[in-house]
């Protein structure tokens, strides 16, 4: 009985095992997106989704007035899709890339109204409903706002020459004459399509 008792009472005594709190996963950063408040709302369109990319497009009047875009599209029926434009008219047809390269630097832009034939920078946006709103209205009006491209750094994934950020706010309207107003807009996006050019 004794030798039991002794046993017990030099029983080490068990010690709990610590609580470990795992850390959260950080969430994923894109690599592309288009962020702004519209109208109070907050607009995030991002290339985390698989049916969302970045392109850059391009396109000529026969005005001789060349556009540039910065896009983040989604394929899907009714997704939101938003960009920017660089338009510039030049005296001739575009063959060289280095006049596609010389409408993109770091630094402010004015607004564009492509339908009047002034150069500058448009913004746009697709809402969930289909309604497509731009920066410009159908006159000799540009708006007032501010577009800052911050970087430029060259692209090597064969799909743009260039990745650029910019900044910017404007008024949008829809082809109604409504309006909304964006504020605190930014997009990070591929730039400056050379295809088909020297």
């Amino acid at each position: 009985m004794v030798i039991l008792l002794s046993f017990i009472s030099c029983k080490k005594k068990s010690t709990p095992a610590p609580v470990v709190t795992p850390t959260p996963a950080a969430a994923p950063t894109p690599n592309f997106y288009f962020n702004a408040t519209i109208n109070g709302k907050s607009v995030n369109i991002n290339d985390l989704s698989v049916t969302t990319g970045s392109g850059a497009g391009q396109s000529v009047t026969t005005s001789g007035q060349h556009e540039q875009s910065m896009v983040l599209s989604n394929p899907l029926l009714r997704a939101e899709e938003a960009g920017v434009f660089i338009t510039k008219t030049f005296p001739g047809s575009v063959t060289l890339c280095s006049e596609v390269e010389s409408m993109f630097k770091v630094g402010s832009y004015n607004y564009a109204n492509p339908n009047a034939g002034i150069d500058g920078i448009g913004v746009y946006y697709i809402d969930a409903g289909g309604m497509y709103w731009t920066s410009y209205l159908d006159s000799n009006k540009v708006q007032g706002g501010k577009f800052e491209i911050l970087t430029h750094t060259t692209n090597n994934d064969n799909f743009s020459k260039y990745i650029s950020t910019a900044k910017f706010s404007c008024t949008l309207f829809d082809p109604l004459g409504n309006t909304m107003q964006l504020t605190n807009g930014e997009i990070k996006s591929r730039s400056v399509n050379c295809e088909g050019l020297n």
